[in-house]
């Protein structure tokens, strides 16, 4: 009989998301081979829907997660029905803090507040240091992680990178009448700028007035919108249509102030595209000189946009690799094989 294994997330939304296969709980798809898996997320009403591969279990809880209320009483039923399983998995931290003190506990860990220094991540890390305590074992999804772990906060962890779904993000082939009428003879190039998080909107916007010839693509939740002729902004779209927009790129460019793991990075290189960033802890997990433009500050940035724009043998070159690095070492297939000796090492010590 296969084991039971509880996942929880907050981010898995009943109302879909732009990132259905794109996002961590992807895990549970891939699990589902191997356990009985069921997802535990939040919802507007209380819902149970069996799947083919796994089931979810929607909870209903406050619509803002302001002060973590969300998460809290998600959290707070997974610790109620834990009873249920062999292994409960948080993947993300504060969904794992009730849980933590009753169940065998894994926890997934993104970000702490030593990269992210708002005062928000100040009060979650309050819950972070409870759950580290109480849970059996500690994943990473990068090395910067487990090293400020291990040596500011004395706690084990061990690295397991993010995975990217490689059968739905893959290179395909170019909607050429779409590309044709973004460029309109007017640009030299596409670039790819998604997500929000940690991202130097500073250097964002000064690359984007200073390279006028190249059409920015910006994929993000609603934002303050700003003009700028060669820029477009994408909000609310589906999974879909991204990968679209990623196919439609020549590169990817994310300017980061920090990083652990970065799904932009994940999803680019799985398009084969290169990505343009900043050659930093977390980032050089994931990326090499083979397979991106990693600047060692803010300032290179403009060199090498003048690289890319007149090398595309060497761009098309790199994206071609990126997508090989990721298929080899981050596809899903492989990361959760990593994961399910985490929980085999779990399950044979539980008590």
């Amino acid at each position: 009989m296969k084991k039971k294994i509880l996942l929880i997330t907050h981010l898995f939304s009943q109302e879909g998301s732009s990132s259905i296969k794109g996002g961590y709980y992807r895990l549970g798809y891939y699990l589902g081979k191997y356990y009985h898996v069921d997802i535990l997320t939040c919802g507007s009403k209380d819902q149970f829907i069996k799947g083919e591969r796994f089931n979810i279990i929607y909870k209903k809880t406050p619509k803002t997660d302001l002060l973590l209320q969300r998460r809290l009483a998600l959290s707070y039923h997974g610790m109620k029905i834990s009873k249920n399983y062999d292994l409960v998995h948080s993947l993300f931290d504060v969904c794992g803090f009730f849980p933590s003190f009753k169940s065998n506990m894994v926890l997934t860990e993104h970000v702490i507040k030593d990269f992210d220094l708002s005062l928000w991540m100040l009060y979650k890390s309050f819950f972070q240091r409870i759950i580290y305590k109480n849970s059996k074992k500690i994943i990473c999804v990068s090395k910067n992680l487990v090293d400020v772990l291990k040596e500011k906060y004395k706690v084990n962890s061990s690295f397991i990178p993010h995975g990217i779904d490689v059968q739905t993000y893959k290179p395909m082939k170019v909607n050429t009448q779409l590309r044709n009428k973004l460029i309109r003879n007017r640009y030299r190039g596409i670039c790819v700028v998604c997500g929000m998080y940690g991202i130097d909107n500073r250097t964002l916007f000064k690359i984007i007035n200073k390279f006028e010839d190249i059409l920015f693509l910006r994929i993000s939740k609603k934002e303050k919108r700003k003009k700028y002729k060669n820029l477009i902004y994408f909000s609310e779209i589906s999974e879909k249509e991204k990968i679209e927009l990623y196919n439609l790129a020549d590169f990817v460019f994310k300017p980061i102030k920090f990083s652990t793991a970065s799904n932009t990075i994940l999803e680019a290189m799985a398009m084969g595209k290169a990505t343009i960033t900043n050659k930093i802890g977390g980032v050089t997990d994931y990326l090499d000189n083979k397979c991106s433009y990693l600047a060692s500050n803010s300032s290179d940035f403009p060199k090498i946009f003048e690289s890319v724009i007149n090398n595309k043998p060497e761009v098309v070159k790199k994206g071609r690799f990126a997508r090989r690095k990721a298929v080899k070492n981050f596809s899903w297939e492989v990361v959760v094989s990593r994961v399910i000796k985490v929980y085999k090492q779990v399950l044979a010590n539980k008590t």
